[in-house]
């Protein structure tokens, strides 16, 4: 599960805007390897999502990234997602993380 969490934090980096700039740090980063034909370091570091942890990941999207238990409730509930504890708790880290 910290798998999920590490990788988490460092694709939310990714996704999120550096100071100062409006657009997401991995589209700056893309346009520099387009125009460089070098692929940047925080780029080529970050690995994949973990494979077994990839329908959290999709969840987390799904809920929104800023929720707590009791929206995670209502929403397995409206989708008819069964989750496990140790699901609805590695959501809430990642939550954390987004924050």
């Amino acid at each position: 599960m910290d798998q999920l969490v590490e990788w988490g934090k460092a694709e939310i980096t990714l996704l999120r805007p550096p100071a100062g700039s409006d657009r997401p740090l991995r589209e700056q980063l893309m346009q520099v390897w387009k125009v460089s034909g070098e692929k940047p370091k925080e780029l080529a570091d970050q690995p994949d999502c973990p494979e077994e942890f990839a329908y959290i990941w999709e969840w987390f999207w799904q809920i929104s990234p800023n929720f707590n238990f009791t929206e995670i409730q209502s929403w397995s509930l409206l989708t008819r997602r069964d989750l496990r504890a140790w699901e609805a708790e590695l959501l809430v880290s990642l939550s954390r993380v987004w924050l």
